[in-house]
């Protein structure tokens, strides 16, 4: 049962080393005979592990394999380093020489009754295999180069001790003529042992085309959970020893104890500087990149690019860059209009006082054009010639300064407080900020040129309204002027008197409208899109020459709900309205029309004016600041369009030269659909 039990451990531990090597590239070269070693040797601990009628006659000869198979793997890394083509094949042939005679001699004795029972040429066979191994494990370390030591010490760790413990297994079974059960059961767990740094060799030979993807979280959190139990299992054991004080002491001890180190150990992992440590320490020895830059893009986009309203976009870009360094805090610097570079947004780091940093100091020149991480730490050394600012000598401590390149120059730079962790700001780190840096430049590029484009809207909205409330003081100016010529003829009629007294109400609250649509609240506030169309057409010509206007509509008194803001429709219907009075000046009069086709609302005001030619009203009619009015602005028949046209409707000019025109608006009825086909009635007002 224990042999079952060790040898199926190391057949899962060196199942899954296949298993991570066939989801990575294909193996090329010595990555190969890697593979074909690590195939076999899962064979052997299968068949090991089950050790059935059929498993028994195939352990000896695939344990043979299993060792043989490894050390063809390690010729063919020396053969790769040697010099001559003779010890090349010196190094390809003996090995697999050694390795069929040893299977040879197990295929004799196939009647094994069970996989410990083997005969003693068998015994001196593996005693010749381990011994074998370990030479050329021994010559593989020392020929490497001390620069190449690094991608050979865990393999010859791993096959080292496979082979010192097959060495120590067969040699005490050459003394006592049989192999140890407890001992041949201990190799399966030993075999499961190497897989680690088994798996670490291929990490550091990328050459091998065998990428094994070992996420470092997975890495940290594995490393994290084996010295937390390691730690638990010491202070069980301690524990144990205390419980044999006499009397009830021991026990308290126990407990205390116990409960001290669960303590402890909480403590510890909670600790981000702990952390930060073990996670430098295992990047620095187990992987041949300190970041994995996959993970690291991924956390600063997602970082940045966070839905946390609370924060600012600024404060983001300062964090994400933090978190690259693990660093607890930092400032954003940005240039300003006087050409320094001031505090802008910090997390957790603020500078007391208002620091500013010249655009053209030394510190700034010692970015050189973004290419360049500042060390403040290397950078106190030249205080003398006044490359390190005022502000970065006292505190906050700083301890890196990122520019953040553009394509305009340096849009600012980031300083980051001193790591949780005494940490080396190597060429990686470096490459990395710059990078990061440039993109962090460019988010922070694009969301100030779109602030300044919501603020050149909103000045643009703001030019559009006042040109348009211009226009309409204009028209309320007529009005009036009109009014005050009228009163020294009419003055004596109480009928006039009343129609002037309200004709001023209506004006003095027509400019109150005016101003209030310049106001930045009402440009935020919104009108219900709806208004009775007929309602608003009453409205406009009671307070503009009802004398001389016709109404005529052919739904009668029925209200008619369209798609438009009410001051809105009587702001273009008094226009219009002006526009036809004005070219019937000659004692013409004006006609307005109402109907409802469909799904649409059509008004018409016709007057008896001279009319305008087609190429005017195609080409000038609509276009701002065109007008042939000796005293117009040009801006009142393009605002009219642009109103209705924002309301889903239209503006059209139908006009013929000494005939006078029609201006025809066009709006979304609200109501049920229905044509007015007949003319239900006249009212003259």
């Amino acid at each position: 049962m224990i042999v079952a039990v060790a040898y199926g451990l190391g057949a899962v531990a060196f199942a899954g080393l296949l298993i991570l090597m066939m989801m990575g590239r294909q193996a090329k070269g010595v990555g190969r005979h890697f593979v074909a070693a690590c195939g076999v040797t899962l064979l052997w601990l299968c068949a090991t592990a089950v050790s059935n009628w059929w498993a028994a006659v195939t352990v000896q000869p695939l344990e043979s394999a299993r060792a043989a198979s490894w050390l063809n793997f390690l010729a063919v890394v020396l053969g790769a380093a040697a010099t001559s083509r003779g010890n090349r094949g010196f190094l390809r042939i003996a090995p697999l020489a050694l390795g069929m005679v040893a299977v040879g001699n197990d295929l004799r004795f196939t009647t094994a009754a069970g996989p410990a029972d083997i005969d003693f040429t068998q015994i001196i066979a593996r005693v010749a295999l381990a011994v074998a191994g370990m030479l050329l494990v021994e010559n593989l370390y020392r020929n490497a180069k001390m620069e190449q030591r690094w991608h050979v010490v865990p393999l010859c760790i791993a096959l080292g001790g496979m082979f010192a413990y097959d060495l120590f297994l067969y040699s005490d079974a050459l003394l006592f003529r049989r192999v140890d059960v407890t001992l041949f059961a201990a190799r399966g767990a030993v075999m499961a042992l190497i897989v680690p740094p088994l798996a670490l060799t291929l990490v550091r030979n990328r050459d091998w085309r065998i990428d094994i993807h070992v996420s470092r979280q997975f890495v940290f959190h594995t490393a994290t959970l084996l010295a937390s139990g390691v730690f638990l299992l010491s202070a069980a054991a301690v524990a144990l020893v205390l419980r044999r004080i006499p009397g009830d002491w021991g026990v308290l001890f126990q407990a205390v104890f116990l409960s001290g180190s669960v303590l402890v150990l909480l403590t510890v992992l909670s600790s981000g500087s702990i952390q930060s440590r073990l996670r430098g320490l295992l990047v620095r020895n187990l992987f041949s990149h300190r970041y994995d830059y996959r993970a690291e893009w991924m956390r600063f986009v997602d970082t940045v690019s966070g839905t946390d309203h609370a924060e600012s976009l600024q404060v983001r870009v300062i964090r994400a860059i933090a978190n690259l360094m693990d660093s607890p805090g930092g400032v954003l610097w940005l240039r300003n209009g006087t050409g320094s570079y001031l505090p802008h947004h910090d997390w957790n780091m603020h500078f007391d006082g208002q620091p500013q940093e010249p655009e053209r100091s030394a510190f700034i020149s010692a970015f050189d054009g973004g290419e360049r991480v500042q060390e403040f730490a290397e950078a106190a050394a030249a205080i003398p010639s006044g490359v390190l600012p005022v502000w970065a000598q006292g505190a906050p401590r700083v301890w890196l300064a990122v520019p953040l390149q553009h394509q305009t120059g340096l849009f600012g730079f980031i300083t980051l407080a001193p790591p949780r962790a005494p940490t080396m700001l190597d060429w990686e780190g470096r490459d990395l900020l710059l990078a990061v840096g440039r993109q962090a430049a460019s988010y922070l590029s694009e969301e100030q040129v779109a602030r300044d484009l919501v603020d050149a809207r909103l000045l643009t909205e703001y030019s559009r309204r006042f040109a348009f409330v211009v226009h309409d003081i204009k028209n309320l100016v007529s009005q009036l002027t009109l009014t005050v010529a009228n009163a020294r003829k009419h003055g004596s009629d109480p009928d006039f008197r009343e129609d002037m007294l309200h004709t001023l109400e209506n004006s003095v609250s027509r400019m109150r409208e005016l101003l209030l649509k310049l106001s930045p609240e009402k440009m935020l506030v919104r009108e219900p899109p709806t208004a009775d169309a007929r309602d608003v057409i009453a409205t406009v010509v009671k307070e503009n020459g009802a004398r001389r206007v016709n109404v005529i509509s052919e739904g009668g008194d029925v209200k008619a709900p369209v798609g438009i803001r009410a001051s809105a429709l009587r702001t273009t219907l008094t226009h219009l309205l002006t526009n036809a009075l004005e070219a019937s000046d000659k004692g013409g009069g004006v006609t307005i029309r109402s109907r409802t086709d469909g799904t649409r609302f059509v008004i018409e005001i016709q007057d008896e004016g001279p009319g305008m030619d087609e190429n005017f009203i195609r080409d000038e009619l609509f276009r701002p600041f065109r007008s042939t009015k000796s005293k117009g602005y040009g801006i009142g028949a393009f605002q009219a369009r642009e109103t209705i046209r924002e309301a889903g409707g239209d503006l059209q000019a139908i006009s013929t030269v000494g005939l006078g025109t029609i201006m025809r608006i066009i709006l979304p009825y609200l109501g049920e659909p229905r044509t007015d086909a007949d003319r239900v009635g006249a009212v003259g007002t």
